[in-house]
């Protein structure tokens, strides 16, 4: 490992052994890194075959879905699209609160100041559901500028009381357009019915102007519906010369993307989730993810895994994905975009989905590189003897491994980009994320410059490469909506939930890996007064965020002299919301270190990212198992893997194995172990060998 490890704040080892500081060459192929997931029965995980599960009338475990409630038929209050709003609030409401209704829209069209200063009127209660969606189209259709609320009054009778309100989204449109527009513009989101799904405004030549109203159409409706520019008679002859053939903005709803295809086999299940092994090289887990959801047409959320796995390495996992059926899934399989880089099988069908930590570890197959001595020397068995049995007695430091941080580019990493989403500068955090590396000429590197240069976001989307996802979904959101505050939240959300909390779980990390070595510099193996320990079972359950919520104490005074705990039962906490930290110097490390950064409790909830960190429990050693070594001899073009036709990864031949005291520089050294959860087998190589 080349890279400066201080980086990371991995600067202790918790062994100290001047015989074991060897060098080697890690990940010089990607063939040369193998992670296999162990999942939560024990079981290795392999890419074994591509057969299509039987379909059958009810999927796994949908007896133990609680039956539906019958539907009961309520009284409706008839109201049809041709009915007249104003006779309908007078049957409803009566006369006079319909007229109360009426002068206090007219306030809008006197003085809109009064209007707003007026906060709002009640227009009495109204109990029947039915009949209050009646009351709530009506209202808006004779007053655009209106929106009507419910609210649950504090007596015990909890009646629902309605009340009318000046729509101050309204005259951010008005801004923009006609008041005639405006108006259908605010009846079609409100008050549209499911025969007209599609609005256009009038024709406009004006680029700019189109663009700032598809932009705060996105910021206000976004989550409901789409704007594009429609252009008439584009691609076509025009029939009718006397036809205004200027461009006009056209809106629509969105349709579900959970909807099934036509003929798909399993198009009459419902909630049809799929099972599978996906097996992936020289790609990051999300990109791959991508890819899947690109080819198959669903969202990004629609996959769930139990973590992200290494890019340079070969690595296989199980996944989930919602609202594709195994048929639909496996025609994806030789997709050019897929077989370049990943292959899926060992298909199930599934009614969960998984969460970040649902794993029981990763079995890890590692080859290093000539492997010698610091000093270039030949290395003998019994140094690799006694390391490995050093390190199955003692463990190691659980550090997070580089792959937590990213890549070292520049003066930026992951953990700068975390904490400027900590402190709510999500434009900082943009252009943190796009800062090129000092000489830097490769394709991204480009593209990153020229926005840095330009900020011309067009120009940039089009130059970086297709293989970046999350700077190509940044630059999109920002092109869509704007470089505005809404503008730089609404990109960040187009990033996938797990790739927004990757970054702030790299800050976290890093403070962890700093208290982690301040830890071991002052008290060392000994455990002390007000260390934390765990009370609560291991198999806590994991939350959506992939931390396990134990419960701790602090260890006391009494138990230190008792010998009650050892350095094992130590764990340091992930910094959050819902946190104890340890009552001892430590603690204090952890206070010095937040108010550093800036960050206070309150900075773990990001609510304009929909990112919330409870904080979390992380054993100080990590404990490794079944650790074995052995020599591979090398001819330059031997690789980890074997010929297998279902992967259709091309490797050489199995190189024979030996285990001899034959001492060559050329040999390599092929490692096997397994660890926990969330451990890294970077970490465990640094540690065990000293690199």
């Amino acid at each position: 490992m080349s890279a400066d490890m201080s980086v990371y704040a991995m600067e202790c080892h918790l062994r100290s052994d001047d015989s074991v500081k060897l060098r080697g060459c890690i990940k010089q192929h990607w063939t040369d890194f193998q992670v296999n997931e162990i999942d939560v029965n024990g079981q290795i995980v392999e890419l074994t075959g591509h057969q299509i599960p039987p379909l059958t009338e009810r999927l796994p475990d949908a007896e133990e879905k609680p039956p539906k409630r019958p539907k009961v038929d309520k009284p409706f209050f008839p109201l049809s699209v041709d009915d007249d709003p104003h006779n309908t609030l007078v049957s409803i409401l009566g006369e006079a609160v319909t007229r109360k209704i009426d002068v206090f829209a007219s306030l809008y069209n006197n003085e809109a100041t009064l209007l707003k200063e007026t906060d709002s009127i009640s227009i009495g209660v109204v109990s029947e559901k039915q009949v209050r969606v009646a009351v709530h189209v009506s209202v808006r259709k004779l007053y655009p500028w209106l929106k009507t609320e419910t609210v649950t009054s504090t007596c015990d009778t909890e009646e629902k009381e309605m009340l009318v309100r000046y729509d101050e989204d309204y005259e951010k449109v008005a801004k923009l357009l006609s008041k005639v527009e405006t108006d259908r513009l605010f009846v079609f989101f409100k008050c549209c019915n499911e025969e007209k799904k599609i609005l256009d405004l009038d024709p406009d030549n004006d680029k700019e102007h189109r663009q700032k109203v598809h932009r705060l159409i996105n910021e206000l409706f976004g989550r409901c519906s789409e704007s594009k520019t429609q252009v008439p008679y584009a691609g076509r002859k025009q029939l009718d010369r006397s036809a205004d053939d200027r461009p006009f903005i056209q809106i629509r709803f969105r349709q579900s993307r959970r909807k099934r295809k036509q003929g798909d086999d399993d198009a009459k299940l419902d909630d049809v989730s799929t099972g599978f092994v996906l097996l992936k090289w020289n790609i990051e887990t999300l990109g791959a993810v991508q890819r899947l959801a690109d080819v198959l047409s669903v969202p990004v959320s629609s996959f769930s895994f139990a973590g992200t796995k290494d890019k340079r390495a070969v690595t296989t996992q199980q996944m989930v994905v919602k609202g594709v059926t195994p048929k639909r899934l496996d025609s994806a399989r030789d997709h050019p975009r897929i077989s370049c880089c990943m292959r899926i099988g060992n298909y199930t069908r599934s009614t969960c989905h998984l969460t970040l930590g649902h794993l029981s570890g990763n079995r890890f197959t590692v080859i290093i590189r000539d492997c010698s001595h610091a000093d270039g020397s030949p290395v003998r068995d019994k140094v690799i003897d006694d390391a490995v049995s050093g390190i199955r007695r003692d463990g190691f430091i659980n550090y997070f491994g580089p792959q937590r941080f990213g890549c070292l580019l520049g003066s930026v990493m992951a953990f700068d980009i975390g904490l400027a989403l900590l402190r709510g500068n999500l434009e900082e955090a943009v252009n943190l994320m796009m800062k090129p590396a000092v000489d830097d000429d490769s394709q991204t590197g480009i593209a990153k410059r020229f926005y840095t240069e330009s900020g011309d976001l067009a120009g940039a989307l089009e130059r970086m490469p297709f293989d970046k996802t999350r700077e190509r979904l940044l630059l999109r959101g920002l092109h869509r909506h704007g470089k505005t505050q809404i503008g730089y939240q609404r990109a960040w959300l187009s990033l996938p939930y797990a790739a927004r909390l990757l970054y702030v779980h790299s800050y976290v990390s890093l403070v962890w890996n700093c208290m982690a070595s301040e830890r071991l510099k002052l008290y060392g193996k000994n455990v002390v007064a007000g260390d934390l320990v765990l009370v609560s079972p291991p198999n806590a359950k994991t939350s959506r965020d992939g931390s396990r919520r134990e419960l701790v104490a602090a260890v006391s005074a009494e138990d230190v002299v008792k010998g009650v705990y050892n350095i094992n039962d130590v764990v340091l906490p992930l910094p959050g919301s819902h946190i104890q930290y340890p009552s001892n110097q430590i603690g204090n490390k952890y206070e010095e270190r937040l108010k550093m950064d800036g960050i206070t409790r309150d900075h773990f909830h990001i609510e304009s990212l929909n990112v919330r960190l409870r904080g979390a429990y992380r054993t100080l050693v990590a404990q490794p198992s079944d650790v074995k070594w052995a020599w591979q001899q090398r001819d330059g073009k031997e690789h980890l893997l074997k010929n297998n036709p279902l992967t259709g990864i091309v490797c050489s031949e199995n190189a024979e194995l030996s285990k001899n005291e034959t001492e060559q520089s050329s040999k390599s050294l092929m490692l096997t172990f397994s660890l926990g959860p969330s451990c890294y087998g970077t970490v465990f190589l640094w540690d065990c060998l000293q690199f």
